[in-house]
């Protein structure tokens, strides 16, 4: 029986992901779960009438924030599960480890001291998820990093333009040092989409969306 990859896009903002998954997805055999956001206006029914955490002011909120964020990539993977069932690829825009990013950049702020390590336990929950379901080998992991003054550079051209704040050299830099850190653990695919094109990091990414067979 063939079946498809688990294909997880994750890194640093404006450094391509979304724009990469939507291209992979013009291919019939990838399908796209979008990320967080849109995943939980979507599928309003698997919530129960929650919605999104606003931005956290303090340690606690934010620790409420990982855990409901959590339980949404845990119904991405499930759905992600029953694609690759189907023959077909599951293309995830982000996962949990954008969650466990932002806590490693923000730890040492006194109001969130202590984010970082809870959201590794959580992390810790996500991979036993995985583990459960036997996806291991089904995941494909694409990590993309940039250069903080490319990611400002295309933030001017975003339709939505993120903070100043969210941006910020220190932040973007922790973010890359972090990607980079994972990959090795992840066996990911780490790429640098500083001064590459849209085409350019497409045929890099051409051996992982071979199926395989089981």
């Amino acid at each position: 029986m063939h079946l498809g990859n688990i294909i997880i896009i994750d890194g640093v903002s404006n450094s391509g992901k979304t724009t990469l998954c939507k291209t992979l997805t013009k291919d019939e055999n990838n399908v796209l779960i979008e990320e967080v956001p849109l995943f939980i206006k979507n599928h309003k029914e698997l919530f129960m009438g929650k919605e999104l955490p606003g931005i956290p002011k303090n340690k606690e909120e934010e620790i409420a924030n990982q855990r409901f964020l959590l339980e949404a990539e845990l119904e991405r993977v499930k759905l992600a599960y029953y694609i690759i069932k189907s023959g077909k690829n599951a293309i995830l825009d982000r996962s949990f480890l954008s969650t466990v990013s932002v806590a490693y950049s923000l730890d040492d702020n006194s109001l969130f001291g202590g984010i970082y390590i809870n959201s590794v336990k959580l992390l810790r929950e996500y991979y036993h998820f995985i583990n459960d379901l036997q996806l291991n080998e089904c995941i494909k992991y694409i990590f993309l990093i940039t250069d903080p003054n490319m990611v400002k550079k295309r933030n001017e051209t975003r339709e939505k333009t993120l903070s100043d704040d969210w941006i910020s050299p220190k932040l973007m830099n922790m973010q890359n040092s972090f990607f980079v850190s994972q990959s090795n653990s992840c066996n990911a695919k780490l790429i640098d989409t500083t001064d590459l094109t849209l085409e350019e990091v497409l045929n890099r990414l051409l051996e992982v969306t071979k199926k395989r067979s089981r």
